[in-house]
């Protein structure tokens, strides 16, 4: 990680990419577009 800021002119700081793997771990790391069977799953869901 510290070589990866150093390779980044240090423009990214460990704290940076923690709140990033914070991130992806909230969205169990589906970072795809919605698509219309997407929202109609979750529309059902919480339609119930």
């Amino acid at each position: 990680m510290e070589d990866f800021c150093y390779i980044a002119d240090n423009t990214y700081t460990k704290q940076v990419f923690k709140m990033e793997s914070g991130t992806l771990n909230v969205l169990k790391f589906e970072m795809t577009n919605s698509t219309t069977k997407t929202f109609l799953r979750m529309f059902i869901r919480y339609a119930k």
